[in-house]
């Protein structure tokens, strides 16, 4: 059961970043799900104490919360200003 969870996590980051690559950097799909792919693969190899996921994990659990209390009001505020600065 984890391991349907887990596959299903993972096929919606890896698509999301696809999707990402190819609206920014106009990358073909394709490619940059390969590249992702053996980043990950890479990555895997080499990290090998359960110590390092975790801090990973926590780094990522913080930079998402900054994230979404942090840099979205930001940006907010700012879109509205230069809306306002465009009117004047």
């Amino acid at each position: 059961m984890w391991l349907i969870k887990i596959l299903a996590n993972i096929s919606l980051s890896l698509w999301a970043a696809c999707r990402g690559m190819k609206n920014v950097f106009k990358i073909k799909p394709r490619a940059s799900l390969l590249a992702f792919l053996v980043g990950i693969l890479i990555l895997e190899y080499f990290v090998k104490e359960p110590n390092i996921f975790q801090w990973i994990s926590k780094f990522y659990l913080d930079a998402g919360l900054y994230f979404i209390y942090g840099y979205i009001p930001f940006m907010f505020v700012v879109t509205q200003v230069r809306k306002n600065w465009n009117k004047a």
